[in-house]
């Protein structure tokens, strides 16, 4: 009798098989095998290795679920210098849309030192802003936004989705006691070009990257977010105002499963 064995392992995944290895496994040893695999699966899906079944629950690229105290810090470049901004979930608690307040120090253009956002959860973007100032002469905003087609998702992010939205923002002005009104329609489409490994000074993480392309394909904006930070920016480029941010540090209160 051979005081070892060979043993094939194969792995399936939703009844398709992957891969398959052969183990030389000395008698009353166990061993592991490794397999590496990239594919677009989920939120979940059947794994059998060697005849055993699991059930895979990939939280990667979920949508994120927020709770109130969540908070991110941030590195702003912008053409006029650098800031640090941080954003706050401050509530949302039975509601549709998460409430959220951003800070910036300093103010940005001397004025604006804060504002308020409303988030819808399911899909995760914004819906409204307010802000208001003082630089010398007082000044209030107050923006919308809407998305068509309304249920246009682009959770859960996997490589390669695409997800074609026109925003609609309106927004009220108020400076100096003078009001102005303006709205300003937009189509992009986003595209999950891959994950990628992102070095900022909060840490390396594993992140989503996800470019917003124009109608005429320029890029406007790519971002980087993060499972490990509930699907937040880790960094981000806007390329039409030429900004971009870093994630400085990040405190959560709940769960990013």
């Amino acid at each position: 009798m051979k005081p070892w064995s060979k043993t094939p392992a194969t792995l399936t995944v939703d009844g398709v098989v992957m891969d398959t290895k052969e183990l030389t496994i000395p008698a009353g040893q166990t061993k592991t095998a490794t397999f590496a695999l990239v594919r677009t699966v989920g939120p979940s899906a059947e794994v059998t290795i060697a005849g055993l079944t699991k059930t895979l629950t990939v939280n990667e690229g979920i949508l994120p679920q927020l709770d109130t105290g969540d908070t991110w810090e941030l590195a702003m470049m912008t053409p006029d210098g650098e800031l640090t901004a941080t954003f706050e979930i401050i509530g949302g608690e039975g509601s549709s849309e998460y409430q959220g307040q951003m800070s910036f120090d300093p103010p940005i253009e001397g004025v604006l030192s804060s504002a308020f956002l409303t988030i819808d959860k399911q899909y995760l973007r914004d819906t409204g802003l307010e802000a208001t100032g003082d630089g010398g002469v007082p000044f209030s905003m107050k923006t919308t936004m809407e998305y068509e087609p309304k249920d246009s998702q682009i959770y859960p992010l996997t490589a390669g989705k695409e997800v074609t939205v026109t925003e609609i923002e309106s927004s009220e002005f108020m400076f100096a006691g003078e009001g102005e009104e303006e709205t300003i329609t937009s189509t992009y489409t986003y595209v999950v070009e891959g994950i990628e490994d992102v070095t900022v000074p909060a840490d390396t993480f594993r992140a989503f990257k996800v470019v917003k392309y124009d109608v005429d394909g320029e890029p406007a904006e790519t971002t980087w977010s993060s499972h490990a930070v509930k699907g937040f920016d880790v960094k981000s480029i806007d390329h039409e105002e030429g900004e971009s941010s870093d994630l400085i540090s990040y405190t959560l209160v709940g769960s990013n499963s």
